[in-house]
């Protein structure tokens, strides 16, 4: 007796390719195990939906594991993308939920969603995590609320400071405000890693841990130990590449907008940022494809999606936070040495070609720094919101208008009056499915999204001593942030397909605790960065001789300033203030370790 759509009450879709060889394969392999299949017309005449429901019960099969045990167990969700990975005509396994799930759903989201100024509450994120089997997703959100929470406090601090300094306690590059900001990182940062984690992941349920659906024994975790060593030269050597493509840049602005007195000046000003944003998708696409995605298969580890997110976080870093690196320790600081010997030679190049050139002395540009760091705390906000939000809207619309093909629309048609006449009740999930096989939202990557945060967090623990004000821009930001993400989450991506994200039984063989690692030793390792870069900034510039950086000083009255080290202290004491302010933070950050972990005891 064929079941109903209703008593199935499927949890999983699966798109194929339609033709009855491709079906009965389909449905052979499935009805081998127990599950059973409904099928629906697709969004076009060459694609099949087929619904199953599996549970979180274990199945029996013979899989080897890591462990060489002939029989395994395998929780239902593991089972079934098992079977259908060697079907080639399968073009996506959606999770869906069922009735009772999706009306539960939808009520926690527009209650989620519709409170501007209101962060969920600790159960409203149990029971996402519960409706959705997405521990990890909501580990997401939990960590964000978690951050924006923290952010408060320094937030006001920032407000004081900036508002109540006076002239001779600017609020640039303030003493005050950047030990209070060391100890906010460090609190936050352990806060996070030694307790808030830990207390939401156990509510949250467990994910699949390990997973590997071949009979390839994995490496022994000393090797790939081992392994991840041998990686380090190549991404050092990718590391040097792009800081030296960075300064080639670099090199060409300064030329650019300091240099050059010719036509079309504000135009080739854009230059470097052109030349940036075409090389360094190629340079990270070469990294990934050739070396990346090679290394990590050699490594044959337990968790390559963790391993790739590693290794390309060493691009990312450089990418989001060289150019003020290269600002504050080199230009700034350096430039003195362009005047008058350097420019003079660059003059008399430039003369030879009949280039154009400014034959005043060379000034630096004492703003930069502000600007660059504007631009990325409050510029950045703008960009990465539209390209997440705004982008993929106008590109499905787009999309539909230049697909508006009257044959197409006629079949599209014809299949949505089959399924309201024979499926009635199932046309709005019908609509659904169709809408997640042509977004261009995809799905809900957790990975780009922690990246995304953390980032920000590194803005503000490690440069803003520059501008106080930007922990309270990017708390402003945050709440519309966090909001766009419960929207694009929960109404516009599809579904995770990822199982490492969905909730597994508790006594599954694969089951761990949902993590946010690896991006929790990115967090303490931007967080130790901080303890040594802020310090340095401001030994450099509190008291430094470049006029409106830091406090005033007498040097400021003198009109050839810009012709000597602006940098009142040495290197030498600057690296050494720098080392102790940072054991200190380790310090810190150790015993907060000790106490969280003993009071969890």
């Amino acid at each position: 007796m064929s079941e109903t759509f209703e008593q199935l009450d499927p949890n999983y879709v699966i798109t194929l390719d339609y033709s009855r060889d491709n079906l009965t394969q389909l449905i052979t392999e499935l009805s081998v195990k127990g599950l059973h299949v409904l099928t629906r017309p697709g969004y076009d005449d060459k694609t099949l939906y087929a619904y199953t429901r599996v549970e979180h019960r274990d199945f029996q099969t013979n899989v080897k594991t890591h462990k060489s045990v002939e029989v395994s167990e395998l929780s239902g969700n593991e089972l079934l993308y098992r079977l259908c990975e060697p079907l080639k005509f399968i073009r996506s396994i959606t999770p869906i939920y069922g009735f009772e799930t999706r009306k539960k759903l939808d009520s926690l989201s527009d209650k989620l969603i519709s409170h501007s100024f209101k962060l969920p509450s600790d159960n409203d994120l149990v029971n996402l995590s519960h409706l959705t089997n997405n521990p990890r997703e909501a580990l997401y959100f939990a960590f964000f609320k978690t951050y924006i929470q923290w952010l408060w406090p320094i937030a006001a601090i920032g407000l004081f400071f900036r508002f109540c300094s006076s002239v001779t306690s600017s609020s640039e590059f303030n003493i005050p405000y950047s030990i209070c900001l060391l100890l906010w990182s460090l609190l936050f940062t352990s806060t996070w890693v030694f307790k808030s984690e830990s207390s939401f992941s156990s509510q949250f349920g467990k994910v699949h841990g390990y997973l590997n659906y071949t009979d390839k024994k994995l490496s022994s975790p000393t090797n790939v130990l081992y392994k991840k060593i041998c990686f380090i030269p190549i991404a050092v050597l990718f590391a040097i590449t792009l800081i030296m493509y960075q300064c080639f840049c670099f090199a060409v602005e300064i030329f650019m907008t300091q240099f050059y007195q010719g036509p079309l000046k504000p135009l080739l000003s854009m230059t470097p940022l052109v030349l940036l944003s075409v090389f360094v998708p190629l340079l990270t696409n070469f990294y990934n494809k050739m070396f990346v995605d090679r290394l990590i298969k050699w490594e044959n580890g337990p968790d390559p999606i963790k391993s790739k997110v590693e290794k390309n976080f060493v691009l990312t870093f450089l990418t989001s936070y060289m150019p003020l690196f290269i600002t504050l320790f080199f230009y700034l600081p350096m430039g003195y040495k362009l005047t008058p010997g350097w420019k003079d030679s660059i003059v008399n190049y430039c003369q030879l070609y009949h280039i154009p050139v400014a034959s005043t002395d060379f000034v630096v540009d004492i703003n930069r720094f502000r600007n660059q760091f504007f631009y990325f705390t409050v510029t950045n906000h703008v960009v990465l919101m539209s390209m997440e939000d705004i982008v993929p809207f106008l590109m499905d619309k787009i999309t539909a208008l230049m697909k508006n093909d009257e044959t197409q629309m006629l079949k599209g048609k014809n299949l949505e009056t089959v399924v309201k006449s024979n499926y009635p009740s199932e046309v709005k999930l019908w609509k659904k499915l169709n809408y997640f096989s042509r977004t261009s939202y995809g799905e809900f990557n957790i990975d780009d999204n922690y990246r995304k945060v953390i980032v920000q967090f590194g803005y503000v623990a490690i440069f803003s001593t520059i501008w106080p004000l930007a922990p309270f821009v990017c708390l402003c930001f945050n709440y519309v942030i966090f909001k766009a993400d419960l929207w694009r989450a929960l109404k516009k991506c599809k579904p995770s397909s990822n199982l490492k994200d969905f909730e597994v039984a508790e006594d599954s063989l694969t089951a761990v605790e949902a993590s946010s690692d690896p991006w929790n030793s990115i967090l303490e390792s931007i967080t130790w960065i901080g303890t040594i870069v802020s310090p340095s900034l401001i030994v450099m510039y509190r008291y430094s001789d470049i006029p409106g950086v830091g406090l005033e000083s007498v040097v400021e009255k003198r009109d050839l300033w810009y012709r000597n080290s602006p940098i009142s202290v040495s290197w030498t004491t600057i690296l050494i203030i720098a080392m102790i302010c940072e054991h200190f933070g380790l310090l810190i950050y150790f015993y907060l370790n000790k106490l969280f972990n003993a009071s969890t005891k």
